[in-house]
């Protein structure tokens, strides 16, 4: 093999460019400072807000300056290695254990702008006996509006403006007129003008949580066009109090609640275990006996701490339990990332080539000494 390459720098002198050890030298040092200044920000922050800012972003605001987030930084060193390792590379037989592990860091790169792109992350609650096929968002809220009782539209709640009409073909006027991410209901002292359960409360602003899950998401709305309907209504996410206007002869009702996925398969709970530290009431370890049912398929699976479920792209955790007024529920972390498998891949063509390398190298050795 040779040096040669279809495109010379003397043809596209920006290539060479985007191939120098520099872009490296000046971007690892500023990827390390938000690593660290991530890590420390969790213990204020907490995990979601740290990692949405500091992470899983494109710009990172330092008071009124914008600095580079992590994903223009890592997208700039995946071009760097790329056009390296395509159009600069020295492709020689003794080199090839050098370029293996180049290509193993690309695929670890892309695996990790893919997994950027696409995870989700939910939860599935579910008691013994019951059965479930629905997964909500930890962190992704919505305005979800029903008609007759079967889902007619949704509306990310980071979409909603205070002020602002909803932009949804109905029968009547909705206008957004608070929105607040963390809700207290306080009660009403002047119910005039209110509907539904908003004639008995209204929503007030907290602090908000450092983990954004533990946020109760909410909003006041205004309807219009509904005759006698008309008026000021509320919702809050975790109270099944739904806005429901008569319209046309059909049922709309309006609630704000997480984002939800449907799975293509149903998983049903048979048994819950908690394994408890002797005289205390704390559980050292939880499973879960499940029927997933696919179709016309169906088969036993146990899923305990450490040792998930994966199936159609899915991983289920076992997260933790919750203990309600009519039972005993297990909590399910389900998580959804096409980008799992890069890590191994990527890890293995890295080892293998680092390996090449020092057989290469010792043979090297051998001839000389020889």
């Amino acid at each position: 093999m040779t040096d040669a390459s279809p495109i010379t720098p003397s043809k596209a002198p920006w290539l060479k460019t985007m191939a120098s050890p520099a872009i490296l030298f000046y971007t690892l040092p500023w990827l390390m400072v938000l690593l660290i200044a991530g890590t420390i920000a969790q213990k204020d922050l907490g995990i979601y807000l740290a990692q949405k800012m500091f992470f899983s972003s494109w710009i990172l605001w330092f008071g009124p300056f914008p600095l580079p987030g992590a994903y223009p930084v890592l997208g700039l060193m995946t071009l760097c290695l790329l056009a390296k390792f395509l159009l600069y590379s020295p492709w020689r037989a003794h080199q090839s254990g050098i370029i293996l592990a180049h290509l193993g860091v690309l695929i670890l790169l892309i695996g990790g702008m893919i997994t950027a792109a696409t995870q989700t992350e939910g939860f599935l609650s579910l008691k013994e006996e019951q059965s479930g096929n629905t997964v909500s968002d930890y962190h992704s809220r919505i305005l979800r509006i029903e008609k007759n009782g079967k889902d007619f539209a949704a509306i990310p709640y980071d979409k909603l403006r205070k002020g602002e009409a909803v932009s949804v073909d109905l029968p009547f006027f909705v206008k957004i007129e608070d929105l607040c991410q963390n809700c207290i209901p306080a009660w009403v002292e002047n119910p005039e003008g209110r509907q539904g359960f908003a004639q008995k409360v209204t929503l007030q602003q907290r602090p908000l949580e450092k983990e954004n899950e533990a946020n109760l998401y909410g909003a006041t709305f205004s309807i219009s066009g509904a005759a006698k309907q008309d008026g000021i209504y509320v919702s809050m996410e975790e109270i099944p109090r739904k806005a429901e206007i008569k319209a046309g002869g059909d049922v709309y009702a309006l609630s704000i609640d997480r984002a939800r996925t449907i799975l293509p398969f149903e998983i049903t709970l048979k048994n819950f275990t908690r394994d408890m530290h002797p005289g205390t009431d704390m559980a050292r370890g939880f499973s879960s006996d499940i029927i997933v049912q696919d179709g016309a398929v169906k088969w036993p699976y146990k899923i305990r701490m450490n040792e998930p479920l994966r199936y159609k792209g899915y991983t289920f955790y076992q997260a933790s339990f919750s203990v309600r007024p009519d039972g005993e529920y297990s909590v399910f972390s389900v998580v959804r990332n096409k980008g799992r498998i890069f890590p191994y891949i990527a890890s293995a063509i890295i080892f293998a080539g680092l390996l090449l390398h020092v057989i290469i190298r010792l043979r090297t050795a051998k001839e000389k000494a020889t």
